[in-house]
């Protein structure tokens, strides 16, 4: 009768200690798959800063170009200003011409009437 108590006791045992052995592999499967889905977060979390930074230096080279962009849509309205000045000084000079060139055709046209009222 003894016998079979330890028996029994031990097949309990036995029982109980694989239980626990199952229990064991099931929480240590658990904490890998956790392991890999940490690992694939991470993974995800460095792809999303990798992209981060790569939008963050695409925006900078954008921002560097409307700069760019900028300043020569100055330097060619400051060259349509100089150039327009020029014009309207040239303009200026040639009405003044043009009037001086008058001015002498109308003294030749009195001279030669006068020197046709003399004869």
């Amino acid at each position: 009768a003894q016998e079979k108590e330890e028996s029994r006791r031990v097949q309990s045992l036995l029982s109980e200690r694989g239980a626990l052995v199952q229990a064991v592999r099931g929480l240590s499967k658990q904490r890998e798959e956790r392991g890999l889905k940490l690992e694939s977060f991470a993974s995800k979390g460095a792809q999303v800063r990798a992209g981060t930074v790569l939008l963050l230096a695409k925006a900078e080279a954008s921002e560097h170009t409307l700069r760019q962009l900028d300043a020569d849509f100055q330097a060619a309205n400051v060259a349509r200003l100089t150039m327009a000045a020029g014009r309207g000084k040239l303009e200026r000079e040639a009405t003044d011409a043009e009037a001086r060139e008058n001015r002498a055709l109308q003294a030749l046209q009195m001279a030669e009437q006068a020197k046709l009222q003399r004869e």
